[in-house]
């Protein structure tokens, strides 16, 4: 953990990607760094709402080194 707070990176951008995203911009201390999803015009709407970077990938989300936790957001059917 930083000593920034923790820093998210969320995998999905659907309604719950949302979700999380704005329960992470009202929690202090959080902060979302990045969001990747299967729809990348989707991920790069979250994004761009909060301030986020996007990742093409789970595999390129989960490499970063300026992240904490991830939520997966993903449709559970």
């Amino acid at each position: 953990m930083s000593d920034a707070g923790i820093r998210f990176g969320i995998v999905g951008a659907g309604v719950a990607g949302r979700y999380h995203a704005q329960a992470i911009a009202q929690t202090p201390g959080a902060h979302l760094v990045a969001v990747c999803a299967g729809h990348p015009e989707r991920a790069a709407a979250l994004a761009s709402a909060f301030g986020a970077s996007v990742e093409p990938d789970i595999d390129a989300l989960l490499a970063r080194d300026d992240i904490d936790a991830v939520c997966l957001c993903t449709p559970s059917g």
